[in-house]
Formats: structure tokens, sequence, C-alpha cells
């Protein structure tokens, strides 16, 4: 899955799971069958979420099968039942989530395969590229907008000086680390926010080729630091 759109491979996977059979394979999970069945419908495949909540519900039951006392075992039971409910919910969820997505695809289309970088420097541009038209009996707009925005160390509340000056490598690292976190904030909130202004209805040809990023008094990126059609406040006289 990446950032913001589900993969071919997740999609085949939710369109192959009949809900109703979900259903009736975790109720005979719990009355003692055999487990091989998720795996047989593809589940693991239909994206880390529903995979988590099958590895929790798999693990539920586990435990349930192991409990000796009465005690221990209606817990672990209703725990299983939980887990169970929790998944066939996150997999309704995934599939909802399928339809928005194929339903605006029909309309826009943002990618998110973007080249991440190995080395980054303070200095970081990341561009979104998109196509979009307003019906679907029109031909693709391609477009793309580069967000710009500039690393700077800031100083944590609470950091206190280390003991022994660490080395020029590990400065290095260190610095790398805090770069490639804000790359990513940014590359998140970029893709998020181009998205999330198509879906409004938003008009593809008025988005800018380039944006630097909008930060908050002390520096940092927030979640609305990409929205350009939004005016930076003035300062109050």
């Amino acid at each position: 899955m990446g950032e913001i759109n589900l993969s071919i491979r997740e999609k085949d996977a939710l369109k192959s799971v009949d809900r109703n059979a979900l259903g009736k394979t975790i109720d005979r999970a719990l009355d003692g069958e055999s487990l091989a069945d998720f795996h047989r419908m593809r589940l693991a495949d239909c994206g880390p979420y529903v995979a988590g909540k099958l590895s929790a519900f798999e693990t539920a039951i586990r435990r349930y099968r192991d409990a000796k006392s009465a005690r221990k075992v209606s817990e672990t039971r209703e725990s299983a039942v939980r887990a169970g409910y929790t998944l066939s919910n996150a997999f309704a969820a995934m599939v909802d989530r399928m339809k928005t997505e194929e339903r605006f695809d029909e309309l826009f289309h943002v990618d998110d395969d973007n080249f991440r970088p190995h080395h980054h420097h303070p200095d970081i541009d990341i561009k979104v590229s998109f196509r979009w038209r307003k019906t679907v009996d029109e031909a693709w707009t391609y477009g793309a907008i580069t967000f710009s925005h500039t690393y700077r160390a800031r100083s944590r509340y609470g950091d206190s000086a280390p003991k022994r000056k660490p080395s020029a490598a590990k400065r290095e690292a260190a610095l790398q680390e805090e770069i490639a976190r804000e790359w990513k904030h940014l590359y998140k909130t970029a893709l998020y926010t181009v998205r999330d202004y198509f879906q409004a209805g938003g008009d593809g040809s008025t988005i800018p080729k380039t944006f630097r990023a909008v930060t908050d008094s002390q520096g940092s990126l927030n979640n609305f630091s990409a929205r350009w059609w939004q005016e930076k406040p003035k300062d109050p006289d």
C-alpha cells in the first residue's frame, strides 16, 4: 500500500473476499476449526490494517484454545470474539476505502510512489504529480506541484547537553535522521493536502507549480503547511 493509494494487489485481495464468508470463517475459528482458511482468503494481502487485525485475532484464538480454567476460557473467548468483530470491521472499512478511492480515481489520481532519497539535504523539495479532469468524458490533464522547505535545527525542550561531544559521524547520522523525519512529514502532508483538495472539488488548473511550505512561529511543519490556497496570516500592526 502506498501512502494514500491502495496497490493493485490489495484491491484484488479485497475484491476476492466475501464479507459473509469472512464472518462464517471467524465463527468457525471460534468453534475450534483451523485458521488456515484466513490465509486462503488472502486477508493478509488486504493491506497492513487488515493484516494487523488478522494477526491479533489469530493470537486471541490461540490464547482461547490454550486456556484451562473456566474463568480463563470465558475471558479469552470474549477477547477472541471482540478481535473477530474488529477484524470484520477492519475489512469492511478497507472495502469502503477502496470504493471511495476508485470513485475518485475516475476524476483524479495523486501519485504516491515518489522516490525517497537515501541522503537528505537541508533544502527539501518534494514533487507531487497528479492527473485530473472535470468529467469522465474529458481527457486527462497532468500536473505537478513542488513543495519546498528548509530544515533548521531546533532545540527541544528537556534536551540536555551530552557529557561528551559526539563524533562527526554520529553528528551527521543524527542530522540525517532529523532531516529524514522532516522530509517524511512534509511528504505525507503534501500528498494528503493535494488529495484532499481534489476530493473537496478543487480545480487542478489552480494548483501552483511550486509552493514553499508554511511553518509555525517555531519554524516547525504542521498538517496545514502545504495548503497553498491559504494566505499566511499577517502580523498584527
